[in-house]
């Protein structure tokens, strides 16, 4: 669901996401994300913390 929601994100910007589009996205019905997690902060949270542990291109 996280890489879900970076992948909205980076493709069409952060005003894009919603957890109605994300849960197009992922083929659900638009309350399921809620099932899971409780809102788009904690999505963004989620996907800082996800992005910190990417790992840099050229690092090694």
């Amino acid at each position: 669901m996280i890489r879900a929601a970076i992948a909205i994100a980076d493709a069409e910007g952060p005003a894009a996401l919603s957890m109605r589009r994300l849960a197009a996205d992922l083929d659900a019905d638009p309350m399921s994300p809620y099932s899971y997690i409780t809102g788009l902060t904690l999505i963004a949270a989620y996907s800082i913390g996800d992005a910190c542990r990417a790992p840099v291109m050229g690092s090694g």
